[in-house]
């Protein structure tokens, strides 16, 4: 399970923005929708590059109910160059949706930067002193769409190898056929989370 991690570029947002932007964000769940993420970037080692590298996500809505979400997620990478599939269910709610985005406005107020949200055009706008970042969110009524949107590039490493990737190409198919669930899949359910003010997710922690 991917973590929604936006740029930390805006701050200082009025009351109005950020509830009509929560709202738009959070418009566009419905069952029998398929997400799917693609990065696509380059591995290396000490500077030296070592693989290129590719990761999809293919996430299904199975389930609204009294708005708790579940999705069937199926990822597959070769980050730091090892291939792995890993599939899972996972569980989040409407509520922990609109308590991330809360911490995202909350955290970007700390940055100095001023953001608008315009509910007619659907247009974002980030700025501050030096520069201004505007993405028009029409689309972006998820979560997953959203941070598609607002990803300009990311890097990860495990010590030994650092992976990066640039924009993540996103698409969204409607009334999709619902995958058959195995048995014995793994859970991962964010309701678990012991302490849901840190944006570190330990999957030990919520994946049973």
């Amino acid at each position: 399970m991917k973590k929604m991690i936006f740029l930390l570029l805006m701050s200082s947002i009025s009351a109005n923005a950020d509830t009509n932007f929560i709202n738009h964000v959070l418009s566009g769940y419905e069952v029998g929708q398929k997400f799917i993420s693609i990065e696509n970037g380059k591995t290396t080692k000490d500077g030296a590059f070592v693989c290129d590298y590719k990761s999809v996500e293919e996430k299904s809505l199975l389930s609204i109910i009294d708005g708790v979400y579940t999705f069937h997620v199926k990822e597959t990478s070769n980050r730091y160059c090892a291939h792995e599939v890993r599939e899972y269910i996972e569980i989040s709610t409407h509520d922990i949706y609109t308590k991330d985005l809360v911490k995202f406005f909350e955290t970007m107020e700390s940055e100095g930067i001023d953001v608008s949200f315009d509910n007619s055009t659907k247009f974002f706008t980030m700025k501050n002193d030096q520069e201004t970042f505007e993405v028009d969110f029409t689309k972006g009524t998820t979560l997953e769409a959203a941070n598609a949107l607002m990803t300009v590039s990311g890097e990860s490493s495990n010590g030994e190898f650092v992976t990066t990737h640039g924009n993540i190409e996103f698409s969204k198919l409607e009334n999709t056929e619902l995958p058959l669930i195995r048995d014995d899949i793994q859970v991962c359910d964010d309701r678990r989370d012991s302490d849901p003010n840190d944006s570190t997710t330990y999957f030990d922690e919520i994946c049973h």
